[in-house]
């Protein structure tokens, strides 16, 4: 007897009952058979049901071939396992109508000898079928057994999935309602997401063109919507109890998987918090452990890597920085993030940024030869890609990045470049981000240093200019102009004399020439600090 689920095959091969087969050929013989029974009257197909063999001696089809005819059709439309015909009482062999339409269909039919009463042969079933219960039961017990061990694997679904599409000859996989797959040991049909219409309807099992499938349900919410756990098959026609069994099994181990995914990844992303958190506090004894730990978490700080910060309207909290984590997990990227100063901080792999070089100043006139290029951010980083991403997610988000960094030691310095860089993304700034390596040295003077300490300075210098009506103005129209008079003068729709004079007068109350390096760059400082708001109006 096969393995599988009992068959006619099984039935016809019990030799002591004499069986033979007539029609419907090998094919036939893999008909599963789920039950027996004896019927001698009219329209039989109404006590019999899907998958059961009809046993008849013929007592009312005698002289009616389209009775003969039509007990094969009903049989055959209400999918009869198999017609047995018991000759020697009624009939001396089976009627030629019968033989003839049953090959015509496919059907099987089979003789069923004098010497062997109906009810040996519904015995027979009757135990073979719960011999088969119990090969199914034992054979489940161990497909548990098996799949209960992959929740030992380090990423136990897919393994699932691989494992229950072994075990039953098929292809397993969990699919999203709309037929996406998550995972999949092999092929599965094109049209699934067409049959996977409610979650909620339970466990599903259904042909599909050349497929046998069978589908439970993973999770559903109130629209009917969710995953589903499949086996599908299309070399051969899975066993209906111990596949519907066997993926239903498989669900209560998916979501234990998914539980214990999450857990384990809850703690990674704890120990991962707090490593950067050590790492913000690096000694320099402590470098070559902090690395160690690093590097065992997938984080190799001896290859280049930079620190991103993300600043936000409120204070970051654990949903915040798990909206980071959740990203890189995205991108299938490795990274350490934490909150630090009110602002989350990520330290991932990013490739430093070659030298820009300094725009070429024309001697004569005092104009830049070349305007420096607006700074992009760069689809083959893994950190600037993280950044794309992060102001997609939050339209009021602003992003610093730090310089790259190939040591522990450097974490501390590139998170506070980073510190730095977002703080000079202002309100109007479109881009929402910044590099540090793009400052300028003005940017980078006043973003280190202490503005207690330089604030009398620039305090001084701005009552210089606010001492006069349009002096201030007159100044920072000669900046914009590149200090060329006349587009300054244009600007303020002023005559170039004019302007002069202003200028002049500035000179005068400043006691030095205005074209001096050092008068240039006192005013740049306080224009520029005034216009970053790193002198506090009320210092």
């Amino acid at each position: 007897m096969s393995t599988g689920p009992f068959s006619l095959r099984d039935l016809l091969e019990h030799r002591e009952l004499g069986l033979v087969l007539l029609t419907g050929g090998p094919a036939a013989s893999d008909r599963r058979v789920s039950g027996a029974h004896s019927i001698e009257i009219a329209q039989p197909a109404r006590w019999l049901a899907p998958d059961w063999v009809m046993l008849t001696s013929g007592l009312r089809l005698e002289g009616d071939e389209e009775a003969q005819r039509q007990l094969v059709r009903e049989l055959h439309r209400h999918s009869a396992a198999g017609l047995g015909f018991g000759v020697g009482l009624v009939f001396d062999e089976v009627p030629p109508a019968i033989v003839h339409e049953a090959r015509e269909l496919g059907f099987p039919v089979f003789v069923v000898p004098l010497a062997t009463p109906f009810r040996e042969v519904t015995a027979f079933v009757h135990r073979s079928l719960l011999s088969s219960e119990m090969r199914t039961l034992q054979r489940l017990s161990s497909i548990q057994r098996y799949l209960i061990d992959a929740l030992r694997s380090p990423e136990p679904q897919p393994v699932l999935v691989e494992r229950l599409g072994t075990l039953l000859d098929g292809s397993a996989a969990i699919v999203e309602q709309d037929g996406r797959i998550v995972h999949a040991s092999g092929a599965l049909p094109d049209d699934l997401s067409e049959a996977l219409f409610d979650a909620n309807a339970g466990v599903r099992e259904w042909r599909l063109g050349s497929w046998s499938v069978v589908a439970a349900p993973l999770d559903a919410d109130d629209a009917g919507g969710g995953r589903w756990v499949v086996l599908a098959s299309r070399t051969r026609t899975l066993a209906p109890r111990l596949s519907r069994a066997a993926v239903q099994a498989t669900v209560p181990l998916v979501a234990a998987a998914a539980r214990l995914s999450d857990t384990a990844r809850q703690q990674d992303r704890a120990v991962r918090r707090a490593l950067l958190a050590e790492l913000l506090q690096l000694e320099a004894k402590d470098a070559g452990a902090l690395g160690a730990r690093a590097a065992a978490l997938g984080v190799d700080l001896a290859v280049s890597h930079r620190a991103i910060v993300l600043r936000a309207d409120r204070e970051p909290d654990d949903e915040a920085v798990e909206a980071v984590e959740a990203l890189v997990d995205a991108h299938r990227g490795v990274a350490l993030v934490a909150a630090d100063r009110g602002r989350v901080v990520a330290v991932l792999a990013g490739e430093p940024i070659p030298p820009s070089g300094i725009a070429r100043q024309d001697d004569e006139t005092g104009t830049p030869a070349g305007a420096a290029p607006v700074p992009t951010l760069r689809d083959d980083d893994p950190a600037e890609r993280l950044v794309a991403d992060l102001l997609a997610a939050d339209p009021t988000a602003a992003i610093g990045l730090g310089r790259a960094f190939t040591a522990p030691a450097g974490v501390g310095a590139s998170v506070a470049d980073a510190h730095v860089a977002v703080e000079l993304v202002t309100s109007g700034d479109d881009r929402r981000w910044r590099r540090f390596d793009d400052l300028d040295l003005t940017e980078t003077v006043l973003a280190h240093v202490d503005r207690h300490a330089i604030a009398p300075k620039l305090r001084a210098l701005a009552e210089i200019l606010d001492s006069r009506p349009g002096l201030r103005a007159a100044i920072r129209a000669w900046f914009d102009a590149e200090l060329d008079v006349r587009a300054a003068a244009d600007a303020l729709h002023l005559h170039p004399n004019s302007l002069r004079y202003r200028l002049g007068r500035l000179a005068e109350a400043l006691d030095r020439p205005l074209r001096a390096p050092s008068t240039i760059a006192d005013l740049h400082l306080l224009l520029e600090a005034e216009r970053r708001h790193a002198l506090d109006p009320d210092d």
